[in-house]
């Protein structure tokens, strides 16, 4: 159960057909495969052991520290027995992707579904601590959340300011500083790496988000928007690929889709050549954070994987 549950105000409990989207379920190794997996994890950092950047696949590493194939299978046949949808067991074998209503929750995991107001703001959260049926003890860790208090963009909006077309410079007031691909390249030193030819060719980067990158309510077409910014700041055209993990979340919030928007924009004003993934996942109360982030390591999307979402 959240702490903040016992800070809050009970405002009654969620209707049990109301759909709650999707959910993670973690999966437990032994205490024997989780020591093992820290040993390779310390050792793939460490650039004296023949281990050293040996990275392993999803499959890989579920078949050396994710749960017996047969235990997940039993996890998935439970969670289908109590009415919800499984959308996918992980090839780590660490979590289970589910999704299901209130009333399969609670029934599931024997608590109750209730929402509440803290400082104004309404959330959804479990009203008791969660049990899990004794004969999944040792493969079942628990839920990543059944919580509606969802991270927030790490962002400052900042003021409107033009471009002036004849010149291409920027004109503000001022006092006022901006930063553009050049200025970043000089700050962090990159420069020498463009001049050397490493623009971020057949390198992918993939970006954790729970929006889309248009959003028609607030008339912003990110697509367009991250060409006009190429264009203007003389980056070569090269467009994102967006990728909707389940249902389409549209838009969750103005600011979603601003970090979104930024997070996309900048991998590829860093990298002018990778190519730029955007994973937008569905959460009707929870986080698709959470699912996107689980989506792109689990599919193995890309080496890299940015998000700048924070608590």
């Amino acid at each position: 159960m959240p702490a903040l549950v016992k800070r809050s105000v009970d405002t009654g409990r969620v209707a049990g057909g109301q759909n709650l989207g999707r959910m993670i379920l973690l999966l437990t190794p032994t205490v024997d495969q989780e020591q093992v997996a820290a040993q390779l994890v310390a050792a793939q950092h460490d650039s004296s052991s023949p281990q050293f950047h040996k990275w392993l696949t999803p499959a890989q590493y579920g078949q050396q520290f994710g749960v017996a194939a047969e235990d997940a299978q039993k996890v998935q046949q439970w969670l289908q027995q109590q009415g919800m949808t499984v959308h996918e067991v992980s090839q780590s074998r660490q979590f289970v992707v589910f999704s299901g209503t209130a009333g399969q929750v609670e029934q599931a995991f024997s608590t109750q579904m209730h929402t509440y107001t803290f400082n104004k703001e309404k959330f959804v959260a479990n009203s008791t601590d969660i049990q899990i049926p004794a004969a999944f003890s040792g493969v079942v860790k628990g839920v990543v959340r059944l919580h509606s208090d969802p991270h927030s963009p790490n962002l400052k909006m900042g003021q409107k300011f033009k471009v002036n077309r004849k010149t291409g410079k920027i004109e503000v007031g001022m006092g006022q500083h901006f930063i553009g691909p050049a200025d970043f390249a000089t700050l962090y030193n990159v420069q020498p790496l463009y001049d050397a030819g490493i623009t971020g060719t057949g390198q992918t980067i993939a970006i954790v988000t729970r929006s889309s990158l248009v959003d028609t309510n607030y008339g912003i077409d990110g697509i367009q928007d991250i060409r006009d910014f190429r264009s203007v700041m003389g980056l070569p055209a090269n467009d994102p690929e967006m990728i909707v993990n389940g249902d389409d979340p549209l838009v969750n919030s103005y600011s979603d889709t601003v970090e979104a928007l930024l997070d996309v924009t900048w991998a590829g004003a860093v990298a002018p050549m990778a190519h730029i993934v955007a994973v937008a996942s569905q959460s009707n109360f929870a986080d698709g954070v959470d699912a996107s982030a689980v989506y792109i390591v689990d599919h193995n999307l890309a080496p890299i994987m940015s998000t700048s979402f924070g608590s």
